[in-house]
Parts: C-alpha cells; structure tokens; sequence
C-alpha cells in the first residue's frame, strides 16, 4: 500500500510537471506569435514615419509653391512697375508728338544695335562712345556690302546721329526716341559710368531692355535681346575722385561712399549682362591722362566683335556672315573697305561744304540769306560734322587754330562730342598749354557746338 502511494504520488507529479511545460506546438505558436507581434509593432511604426515624412513632403511642396506663387507675383510686380515708369515718363511725351505730327513715327527707325550712354559725361567718355559707334557701324555684312552707304542703313543707333533735326535740341523728345529705339534693338550697349548711374534716361533704357528681356510670364516680352556692358569707368579712368567732381577728395566719407555705390551698381548691370568688356587703361599700355584715339579704337573693336558675336546668336539668318572693318574677325576670311572708301567721301564731301565757294554757292541759291546757320546747320548741323568737317571749321578761325585743328583730326573729334570739352581736356589731350589759347577754344566751340547747358564742370583751374 505504501508503495503504491508513492507511485499514485509520482504519477501526479509527473501530470502536473508536463502540464507546466509547453508542448512543441505551443511554444512554436508562441514563438510566431511574438513575431508578428514584433513585425506589427515594427509596421506601424514605419506607417507612422512614412505619415509623418508624407506630411513634411506635403509641406514643403506647399511652401515651394507659395514661394514659386510669390516669386512670380513679385516679379509680375515688379516688371509693371517699370512697364508703369516707362508709360509715366514717355507715353505722354510719345502722344503729344504723335498728335503734331502724325509721320513722327516713321522718323528715326530702329536698328539692330543701340547704344546707351549719358549725354552729360565727360569728354573721354563722350569720345569713347563715339568710337563706337563708329565701329559698330564699320561691321559689314558679307552678301550686302553697301549696306553702309547711308545712315539709316548703319547697325548702330545714336541719337546725334538718327534723331531728326526739328527734335534735336528738344531733350523731351530726343529722350522718347532713345527709349523708342532701346525698345526694338537686338544688341544693347551699355556704356557704364558714374554719369550713366546718376542718368535718369539711361535708368528708362534700362528699363525698356529689361522688360523687353523679362519671360511671357512675368509680363515681359521675353525678346531675345543681348546686353553688352562697357566699363567706362575703367577704361576711361574715371575709378578715382575724378569720377564724383562735387564730392570732395577722393578719401572723404562721401567719395568713398558715392564709389561704394558705384561698384554695386556696376555690379548689379555685369550680372544683367551677356558680356562684360573691362579693359583699363593699364592693360592698353596707356596712361590713364593720356587717352587717344588709337587707345579709344582699340576698346571699341572689343566691342565692335562683341556686338557681332551676339547678333550672331539672336538672329543668325540675318547676321551670320558678317565682318567689321576695325580689324579681320577670326574665322572670316573677307574683310570690307567699303566703309573707309565711303568714310573718305565723307571727308571730302565735308572739306568742300567747308570752302568759301561752296557756301557762297549756297548762299546765292538761297537768295542772299547772310545767316550763318542757313548754309550748314539746317543740312549738315554742326553736331553731326565729321572729324574734317571740324578741322575744316577750327582752321577758318585764324591760323593760330593750326595746330590744334591738326590735333582734333587726328583724333577724328566728331562734332557731336564738342559740347563736352572742357579745359583740362584741351590741356592733357590736346596740349592747350596756354590759358588764354585755352579759352580762345572754349569760348569758339561754345558759341557753335554747345546744343544744351552742360552739367560737367568747364571750368578752367590751370
């Protein structure tokens, strides 16, 4: 009986031990359970981080949006602003000619190639332009080599050369046909200096371009219009205290400060520019107070290839086979001479509007008018004398004039750049030592070049 206790007792133990312990299907279930669990917990919380990375997308999409909206909407702003300045400064101007004359409009056309500056800067400057111009307008298209027989058929726009004549001496309107033609060119020349900065009708031809070059989207015109800046400043030497008269020394608080804003003007027009030409005087082999022609010809043949590189790319149909006659364009192997051979018949033609015979010629056409205007200035104004045409005058004064005349022609001093010299010009690049001879000049080219009153200084200090 004792025994059998014992093993009724071992049994139970037994029974309760293997009740303890899970079979090998339950703790496999259990084992796949723990699992899933384990993936459950792990799947939502990649849910959970996908939400939460789903609605940082969302997000930023939405801020990208709001900024692209408000990028557009201020650069909307921004180009009807200037459309608004342009309509403000010029549209009554442009209305009131209009209703005066109604084949205003079909006056001063449009050229390829316009050319910004300020009318108020200093003769080197002045000169530059003139320059050019001039080489601009050498640029000869291969299939039409007559094309510069004429002024209206010349690359480049220039108001002393294109605005009419009944115009000319009114600012207003010379102002509407620059910014007329800053509206229609291919190439915009920018000829930047602090006169250009502190110009309020190169700021509207700024203007224009801009507007012409912002996209559809913006409420431009989205034209492709290329932007060539000059550096005046430097080319001309203009970088010093030279370039702010009326600030004081070039290290005063405002100098400095007026340079500082300069620079970042300058800056501001390189980064809106397709090409840049910085020469200085330095890199010429010149010295900055001894600026020529020869020195002049050398930036504008750099601005000349320039300006034929980018009509290239706006319209290659029309300007891809073209050359300039300020030296060989690589990859050309033809080079014009139709504009020396046209420009020496200007010259001619000039020397002999210039003789007493041809004016007494004139005159007696006219009837014996005695005004001295009536025979040059209504056909050939003095602002658009050519570089003999001017000699011719200076010589007429008296044969003191004899040197200096030899000078300006050498110097191909064209009569539209005479209202700009001043004293120390004629000093440094002329060699007017003398103060009296000095003022002798001054006072001639005054009396017959000078078309509106001058904002540089005249003044004589030597």
């Amino acid at each position: 009986a004792g025994g059998g206790i014992s093993r009724g007792a071992m049994a139970d133990a037994d029974v309760t031990a293997s009740a303890a312990e899970p079979s090998a299907a339950d703790a496999w279930f259990q084992r796949k359970m723990a699992l899933h669990e384990t993936a459950r917990r792990v799947s939502a919380k990649a849910r959970q981080a996908e939400a939460v990375a789903e609605q940082k997308r969302r997000e930023r999409t939405e801020e990208a949006t709001l900024r692209v909206d408000r990028e557009l909407e201020w650069n909307r702003a921004r180009v009807s602003a200037l459309r608004a300045r342009l309509e403000t400064a010029i549209a009554p101007i442009r209305a009131a000619r209009d209703a005066r004359d109604p084949t205003s409009k079909l006056k001063a056309p449009p050229k390829p190639v316009f050319v910004s500056y300020a009318r108020d800067a200093p003769f080197a400057e002045r000169a530059l332009v003139r320059a050019i111009v001039d080489a601009v307008n050498s640029i000869q298209i291969k299939s039409d080599p007559t094309r510069n027989k004429s002024s209206s058929s010349s690359l480049c726009w220039h108001d002393d050369d294109d605005v009419p004549l009944s115009e000319y001496r009114d600012w207003k309107q010379t102002q509407v046909r620059r910014v007329d033609a800053a509206f229609k060119c291919d190439v915009f020349v920018v000829i930047g200096s602090p006169s250009y900065e502190r110009s309020e009708t190169c700021a509207l031809e700024r203007a224009a371009t801009r507007v012409r070059r912002e996209p559809p989207e913006w409420g431009g015109d989205g034209a492709a219009v290329a932007v060539v800046a000059v550096d005046a400043a430097e080319a001309c030497g203009f970088v010093s205290a030279e370039a702010y008269p009326n600030t004081g020394r070039e290290d005063s608080d405002s100098a400095k400060k007026e340079k500082e804003r300069f620079k970042s003007w300058q800056s501001d027009v390189h980064a809106a520019s397709d090409v840049v030409v910085s020469t200085t005087a330095e890199d010429i082999g010149v010295h900055p107070k001894k600026q020529t022609r020869a020195f002049e010809d050398v930036i504008a043949s750099r601005v000349a290839a320039a300006v034929v590189e980018k009509l290239r790319e706006v319209n290659s149909d029309a300007y891809g086979d073209m050359v300039t006659t300020y030296g060989h364009m690589e990859g050309d192997a033809f080079v014009s001479n139709v504009s020396a051979r046209v420009s020496a018949a200007k010259e001619a033609l000039d020397d002999l509007r210039a003789t007493s015979s041809y004016q007494n010629a004139r005159q007696k056409k006219r009837g014996g008018e005695s005004d001295e205007y009536s025979a040059s200035t209504l056909s050939d104004p003095p602002h658009r004398w050519s570089a003999g045409r001017v000699a011719a005058w200076l010589r007429s004064l008296g044969g003191w004039t004899a040197p200096f005349a030899e000078r300006f022609e050498e110097e191909k001093v064209h009569g539209s750049i005479l209202d700009a010299l001043d004293a120390d010009t004629l000093y440094e690049r002329f060699g007017a030592y003398d103060k009296r001879v000095r003022r002798a000049l001054l006072d001639a080219v005054t009396s017959r070049f000078t078309f509106k009153t001058p904002i540089h200084p005249r003044g004589d200090a030597r």
